[in-house]
């Protein structure tokens, strides 16, 4: 049973309006995983909490239990990320990150690892380290968090290592199947290349965030790894990712 009131370190993930004045603030927190609270009279210019509540801050924030939904009573910024503010791709990958973590956490189930992992990943995006493979790096370790971690090292169906070959990724059960087994697998996958999967692979097993940005990766190499990824976290959130459009649109513009 929670506390009445509780304080909790949180990051925010979105907001909507309620009524002229208020908003519905959505939170993950380290504590006690994803959280709802109001944030009362915060739309006024003269809210104490208007400047900490913005998605993507990391807050200190005391809570108020009721018998509907909590209230945010109190709010201290503990980092905004600005440098992720004044870049539109930033704050585009940024977003799209907070709602993977919304999608894929549930209310009142901590989660540490994930909380670290977005909490990480949002310093990286604010230094000067970021590159587009980053995110897929993220998206790999969010799979881990959340146990979703896809098999890359034997087929699904034949149980057998794989050889250096092309692959299909299989959408609904999470890993690969070989060339000799993909005629008796569904239509639910996508083909990817011997070096996609490589790719794949080290994703998986690496954290050498810095070494990111000094890989020569292909465009049509990096097109294919976030292709099977994307499909796989939307196959797996059940629902369409709406800052993914947001984010397709972003890298458009600036190809």
């Amino acid at each position: 049973m929670r506390a009445r009131n509780y304080d909790a370190n949180a990051i925010v993930l979105k907001y909507m309006p309620l009524n002229e004045a208020d908003r519905i603030i959505t939170f993950y927190t380290l504590e006690m995983g994803r959280s709802t609270a109001i944030a009362k009279g915060v739309r006024r210019p003269t809210s104490k909490l208007s400047g900490s509540l913005e998605p993507l801050n990391l807050v200190r924030i005391s809570v108020v239990k009721t018998s509907s939904i909590d209230i945010v009573q109190e709010c201290v910024l503990e980092n905004a990320f600005l440098d992720i503010k004044k870049d539109i791709i930033k704050v585009a990958e940024a977003i799209y990150i907070a709602e993977l973590v919304d999608a894929f956490s549930e209310d009142w189930e901590p989660n540490k690892n994930l909380f670290s992992l977005l909490q990480d990943y949002l310093k990286i995006l604010d230094s000067n380290l970021f590159s587009p493979l980053i995110i897929r790096m993220f998206e790999m370790k969010l799979l881990d968090c959340s146990g979703f971690l896809p098999e890359l090292r034997e087929c699904l169906t034949c149980r057998e290592n794989l050889p250096p070959d092309k692959y299909l990724f299989d959408i609904e059960f999470g890993g690969v199947t070989c060339s000799k087994c993909v005629n008796d697998s569904g239509n639910n996958g996508i083909l990817i290349s011997q070096d996609a999967m490589k790719l794949l692979r080290w994703l998986q097993l690496s954290s050498e965030v810095t070494k990111i940005k000094s890989m020569n990766l292909s465009k049509n190499l990096l097109s294919e790894v976030k292709i099977v990824l994307n499909n796989y976290l939307k196959h797996l959130s059940e629902r369409k990712l709406k800052s993914a459009k947001f984010t397709n649109q972003v890298d458009l513009f600036n190809s």
